[in-house]
């Protein structure tokens, strides 16, 4: 997934594709949790916008988290978007489609982040 999303956005560039070992969420491969996870940057995004954030911080960016299911990708997409309701400092732009949930940062415009809603939609059908 994050190899078609980078053929489709130029600025996308993978930083990391985590493992059982090192997801920050611990959910990869338990049950209801996603079967992949690879956070990525948008050169869009200046440095100082992400300050003291994590490297894998999706304000620097996003996230792609793939599921064994529409169903599992939906109540994720869910779980987050309950979060971010509730809090201001947690906003974020997400986007779910198929088996995938793509999460992009704040930082973005309204129309580039469109793109990522785009992008998705044309790989997944």
């Amino acid at each position: 997934m994050s190899d078609e999303l980078a053929k489709a956005i130029p600025s996308f560039k993978t930083f990391r594709v985590y493992t059982e070992a090192d997801d920050p969420n611990k959910l990869m491969g338990r049950p209801g949790g996603y079967t992949s996870k690879t956070a990525f940057y948008d050169s869009r995004i200046s440095k100082d916008a992400a300050v003291g954030a994590r490297d894998d911080a999706i304000i620097r960016g996003g996230s792609v988290e793939v599921f064994e299911s529409a169903e599992l990708a939906i109540k994720r997409y869910e779980y987050v978007k309950a979060i971010a309701e509730s809090s201001s400092l947690f906003t974020e732009y997400d986007y779910v489609s198929g088996t995938a949930l793509v999460r992009v940062s704040k930082e973005l415009t309204p129309t580039q982040a469109r793109e990522y809603e785009a992008a998705l939609k044309e790989i997944t059908g």
